[in-house]
């Protein structure tokens, strides 16, 4: 499933890259020098996370994180939602428009622990059955929300309000 996902092409402007690390934390020495030193090559456990699927926009060598997803089957723990959640906190401390959420695949419904214990997360999807379809709907959807929220954190949009959904079904 998430083989094939990433090779589905969103458009030639973003690129999708599953099982890569995303920056979490930078540090500033008492020198002034920068740890990591460039944004570009960042290493799992040297302040970057792994994450399944990151979505983002080409600058140059750089890619521009829109949107990060991780990816369950069958069941989430309550330990998973306080992780991911955390995860997405730390990683949104230095993309402040990153869109985070979480993919469960094989279920018919989110469970209340999410609910319960989520505090970073932008979204979650139950799909009974994993598709590309199922999945670039909401990658489409936090894309748009994720180029506003660009837009926003670059002082090139202003914005009058401000809401957050559940959908039930």
């Amino acid at each position: 499933m998430l083989t094939s996902f990433v090779r589905c092409p969103l458009s030639k402007s973003y690129e999708v890259i599953s099982k890569t690390n995303l920056l979490y934390r930078v540090v500033v020495s008492p020198n002034g020098d920068y740890s990591p030193p460039s944004p570009l090559n960042v290493k799992r456990g040297q302040n970057a996370f792994q994450v399944d699927l990151l979505i983002g926009k080409r600058k140059g060598e750089f890619l521009l994180p829109l949107v990060a997803m991780e990816v369950k089957y069958k069941r989430i723990s309550t330990h998973s939602v306080i992780t991911y959640s955390g995860k997405a906190v730390r990683h949104k401390e230095i993309y402040p428009y990153l869109r985070y959420g979480m993919i469960i695949g094989g279920v018919d419904s989110i469970p209340n622990r999410f609910f319960v214990h989520n505090i970073g997360m932008d979204f979650a999807l139950a799909v009974k059955e994993v598709s590309d379809e199922n999945l670039l709907e909401i990658v489409k959807k936090q894309i748009k929300i994720a180029e506003k929220l660009v837009k926003v954190v670059g002082k090139e949009k202003r914005i009058r309000g401000f809401e957050s959904r559940i959908r039930l079904k």
